[in-house]
């Protein structure tokens, strides 16, 4: 969930950005049909070297979310007894009377099948909000974001679990770590960012 920190080197000066392209790879040539409106405005803006960086970073995104494939589970995936008896985390209840059915956690956490796929986390920058690693975390694409919910977030190539906030109308990721080791997130106007989906349930195994 966190993203890893490069400490700066005294000895290295490295350039900044992209690597500037050769002439020798530049030996393919890519065709794409747009409406004139289109090709005028990116002509405009410098027209392939305006390109270039636009299909570098799109092809980027596109095998990022490519990974991230929905949770189709089994059709005859069997249910788990499930007893209607609420549990006390205290004192223990005497109650004794209970109803018997069937519980599928397909159906219990997966509200949208094509939209919905499983991730493990990472690190622990959100365990005040409960969720430490190795945890299972169900993310469904169809879900609005909204404030306070707990987000997968795609910002600059990488994927971060946050908390979603909003200040000024602009969008903010929250750390749910109160050790101070994680700061807040506020991704820029012209950052590569997108919400690819809301938590809506995990899961841990407490043992094998």
């Amino acid at each position: 969930m966190e993203k890893s920190k490069k400490q700066p080197s005294s000895q290295e000066h490295k350039p900044v950005g992209r690597p500037r392209l050769t002439n020798e790879l530049l030996d393919v040539n890519l065709q794409v049909r747009v409406t004139k409106k289109l090709a005028d405005t990116c002509k405009s803006l410098g027209g392939a070297n305006f390109m270039r960086p636009l299909l570098e970073a799109a092809t980027q995104r596109a095998m990022a979310l490519k990974k991230l494939a929905p949770a189709r589970p089994g059709e005859d995936s069997e249910g788990i007894k499930f007893i209607d008896l609420t549990v006390q985390c205290g004192f223990p209840s005497p109650a004794a009377d209970y109803a018997e059915n069937d519980l599928s956690l397909n159906d219990y956490f997966v509200k949208n099948r094509d939209a919905t796929f499983i991730i493990e986390a990472r690190g622990d920058s959100m365990i005040d909000a409960g969720i430490y690693e190795g945890d299972i975390l169900i993310i469904d694409r169809s879900v609005e974001p909204r404030r306070g919910d707990i987000v997968l977030a795609y910002l600059q190539g990488d994927f971060t679990l946050k908390k979603l906030e909003f200040v000024d109308g602009k969008p903010e990721l929250h750390p749910q770590n109160s050790s101070g080791n994680y700061p807040v997130i506020h991704p820029g106007e012209y950052d590569d960012f997108s919400i690819e989906g809301v938590l809506v349930g995990s899961g841990r195994r407490y043992r094998n």
